[in-house]
């Protein structure tokens, strides 16, 4: 097996290659490399001998951040598709970037990778450089590191990233088929819509969640108040512990059915998601 050599002090140029190219590879649930096409191997620059065989990794660029791999890892390990942006390693040191699409598959992994181009991934490129200069600087593990980058696209106003990364994907494909001329599939179009909806019917979700939960003060209120009015367990009392109990009562299930692992948005999204990721790079 080939081991791609320490190219660490060496400048490096970025490999070109056109907005119709498609990387296509296939891995064996270890991620040993069974299969590729042309695109693939030219603009890696490896030989297919150095290639098939050898673990995917051999391709990685150290600028990638850790924590990018540890979240995909996570998501094909429960059977889900999942996407991101990916800056890899050519055989000669020089760099290319795609977007990867990695499908579980019987007997392993399909990815499905494209030329990206959109100003959101101009603002990836900003936040991995930092994410990776932490990851380096403070030894953060890729759980950790991981954790950080869940936090930055939180903070962006997504509510996952799975449904962060199919809207990336959309934004991609609408660039790819404007730079090639061609009108958008509406079959992905359709999906990117879904996708955008869902994202906004559980951002509002949430903001009723927050109202709710800061009602949870009037009780306490209410018991001040009797207090001063009346002898203990008088009647505004007993009104203020019911609304108390039921207040709770009703929090727990509203965050349940917003922030559940098992919430109908989520699912639905996560469904809506995973129809982008199949069809959209083929499509």
């Amino acid at each position: 097996m080939t081991h791609q050599r320490d190219l660490s002090g060496q400048p490096e140029g970025e490999v070109n290659f056109r907005f119709d190219d498609l990387f296509f590879s296939r891995t064996d649930p270890r991620g040993v490399i069974l299969a590729g096409n042309d695109v693939f191997q030219n603009v890696s620059g490896f030989a297919w001998s150095e290639l098939l065989g050898a673990p995917h990794k051999i391709i990685r660029h150290p600028d990638t951040p850790r924590a990018v791999f540890r979240i995909l890892w996570d998501a094909l390990g429960n059977g889900f598709p999942m996407g991101g942006y990916v800056k890899n390693r050519a055989r000669n040191g020089d760099f290319y970037w795609v977007f990867a699409v990695i499908l579980p598959t019987e007997g392993g992994f399909l990815s499905v990778r494209l030329k990206p181009s959109t100003p959101l991934f101009a603002q990836i490129r900003k936040v991995y450089a930092e994410l990776a200069a932490r990851e380096r600087a403070e030894r953060l593990d890729p759980g950790d590191s991981a954790r950080r980058l869940w936090t930055i696209i939180t903070e962006a106003g997504f509510t996952s990233y799975t449904t962060f990364m199919a809207s990336a994907l959309g934004q991609e494909l609408a660039a790819r088929d404007h730079r090639l001329g061609r009108p958008e599939d509406p079959r992905t179009r359709r999906l990117i819509e879904m996708n955008e909806a869902l994202e906004r019917v559980t951002q509002e979700q949430k903001k009723l969640l927050r109202s709710f939960e800061s009602l949870q003060s009037i009780p306490n209120n209410m018991r001040l108040v009797a207090s001063r009015l009346e002898p203990s367990g008088g009647p505004v009392s007993a009104i203020s512990e019911n609304y108390r109990a039921s207040s709770l009562v009703i929090s727990d299930r509203l965050r349940s059915f917003v922030s559940g692992r098992e919430n109908l948005c989520d699912r639905v999204s996560r469904e809506v998601a995973r129809a982008l990721f199949l069809l959209g790079p083929i499509g």
